[in-house]
């Protein structure tokens, strides 16, 4: 996670970090390109994992490389997401 907060510019933004694909380190990039060869080619991948908090926002909780591979490639149609809801999600590490 902390790698791929690096490579968001410190953030959580998945396009901030499919704008930077090219500074992963070799493994990470092979990672997301080959995901994002996939998407171009139809493969359909597992929901990402998301939390509701309180105010309404998503925050990801498991498919950083898939999100960013999306991200990356501008992805236009809709994702697929499992949703969860969480009062406590503030408290969390990445929050």
């Amino acid at each position: 996670m902390e790698a791929w907060v690096r490579l968001a510019d410190g953030t959580q933004s998945v396009v901030a970090a499919g704008r930077n694909i090219g500074r992963a380190d070799p493994k990470t990039r092979s990672i997301i390109e080959a995901i994002m060869q996939g998407v171009r080619n139809g493969v359909e991948y597992q929901p990402l994992i998301v939390v509701q908090a309180e105010d309404g926002s998503l925050i990801l909780v498991e498919g950083y490389a898939r999100a960013t591979a999306y991200a990356a490639v501008a992805v236009s149609e809709p994702i697929d997401l499992f949703v969860g809801f969480s009062p406590n999600i503030h408290r969390w590490y990445w929050y």
